[in-house]
Parts: C-alpha cells; sequence; structure tokens
C-alpha cells in the first residue's frame, strides 16, 4: 500500500467531518422529541391505514425540525402513565394524544367536502404535566378539489407544532 492509497482511505472522514460541523448549527435549536398517541375515526367509526392525520403530523413534525417516535396504529392509546414511561424510554420530552374524527359529504359535481375536528392533548414527560385538550378543526371549503385528507392531515399536524410551540412559551 502506498502512501497516496492510504491517505485515500482516511481522506473521507475528515470531510465528513467538517460536513457534519456545518450542517449541526443549521438545526432548529427549539428541536424537541415527541412520542405521539393518533386516534383518527370517520363519523365515530375507526379509520384505516393509510391514516391521513397520522401521517401528516408526522411529516409537519420532520418539517419543523423534530423528532417524532408513535403508538402503534390501530392499537388502543395507553394511559398517561404508560404513555410518559413509553416517552421516558424513546427519549422524548412531550407526549402528544390527537384525537381526530373525519367527515366527509359529497357536494355537487362530484367533489367531496372534508372536515376534522379533534383535540390536541400535550404531557411534559418530565413534570407529567398536561395541557388539556386543545380543540381544533380543519376543512377544506372552497379548496374541495385540491385539499384532501392527506392535506389537511399536515394542517393538523401544523396545528400541533404550533400548540407546542405555545406550550413552550408558556413555560
Amino acid at each position: 500500500m502506498t502512501p497516496t492509497t492510504s491517505a485515500r482511505r482516511r481522506g473521507p472522514v475528515p470531510g465528513t467531518v467538517a460536513l457534519v460541523l456545518f450542517l449541526v448549527p443549521l438545526l432548529p435549536a427549539s428541536a424537541e422529541t415527541f412520542l405521539i398517541a393518533v386516534t383518527e375515526t370517520e363519523d365515530g367509526t375507526p379509520c384505516r391505514a393509510p391514516l391521513a392525520a397520522r401521517e401528516g403530523i408526522l411529516a409537519a413534525l420532520f418539517d419543523d425540525g423534530h423528532i417524532a417516535f408513535e403508538v402503534s396504529a390501530g392499537e388502543p392509546v395507553p394511559g398517561t402513565d404508560a404513555l410518559r414511561t413509553m416517552a421516558i424510554e424513546a427519549g422524548a420530552g412531550t407526549v402528544a394524544v390527537i384525537v381526530v374524527d373525519w367527515h366527509r359529504e359529497q357536494i355537487s359535481g362530484g367533489a367531496t367536502r372534508i372536515r376534522a375536528r379533534g383535540s390536541i392533548a400535550l404531557v411534559d414527560v418530565a413534570s407529567g404535566l398536561g395541557r388539556p385538550g386543545i380543540p381544533f378543526e380543519v376543512r377544506n371549503d372552497g379548496r374541495e378539489r385540491t385539499a384532501d385528507r392527506p392535506l389537511l392531515g399536515r394542517e393538523i399536524g401544523s396545528a400541533l407544532v404550533e400548540a407546542c410551540r405555545a406550550s413552550s412559551a408558556a413555560r
């Protein structure tokens, strides 16, 4: 092995370190780690996968620089103590319990009007203190042909991000 070959093999490591050191300051300073539990129904009946709200919430958290773990979809949501234990094991600082009920209505021209109502409850893992359910509603009124359930799911995720920011500011 020649000295040039040896240097080439070690060459990418300093470059990788430089890249990491360059990217770390770009990460949001307020990033949090969440354990989320989402229950989705349509007119009171449990929804089947893919779950639009769950996917939208995960996408919104990711887009905002947060890390999220989730309670398995389709399983009953455990109680607060069990969720806190799961969050501690996952390294999460906040538990978010989101309940969503979807409603669809066919309107003229084959378009579908969609509405989702629900609540977002936040629990600080360290203290066990929680905020009562924050109600929300998202609709596609006037956007029936362009705003589907996945897009409304992202809007629910954005509502969660805003609720978390408000909760952090209140601390």
